[in-house]
């Protein structure tokens, strides 16, 4: 049996080398046409195990990468509704749902929480 090797290419998508054949990882399958970087982080080990019961090792990144896009949306979505804040007069919770809702209508998902 071949040893699999990891390469990275120049658009920084990381690819694994087996038997002189090209299979893209789960890593740089998570942005179809975009780069990947490779990140050594500490997690708690609860929730690396909820996760991997989820979805197993295999699809650990893509489930990271997801959440890490709702987290940076809520941030987002909070910076600017904080800023429409300070400019207009504070947003109730009120408003914060209705403001949600409208970008889930126009197609941009946001996270439950805020």
């Amino acid at each position: 049996m071949a040893a699999a090797s990891s390469t990275q290419t120049k658009s920084g998508v990381g690819q694994s080398r087996s038997a002189g054949k090209r299979a893209a990882t789960p890593t740089a399958m998570l942005q179809a046409g975009g780069g990947v970087v490779k990140r050594s982080v500490t997690l708690a080990a609860r929730n690396v195990e909820a996760v991997e019961e989820i979805v197993g090792r295999g699809e650990f990144s893509a489930f990271v990468d997801r959440a890490l896009t709702k987290e940076l949306e809520r941030v987002r979505f909070d910076s600017l509704l904080d800023d429409m804040g300070q400019r207009h007069g504070a947003v109730t919770p009120n408003e914060r749902v209705v403001a949600r809702d409208a970008l889930r209508r126009a197609g941009l998902e946001l996270s439950a929480q805020g």
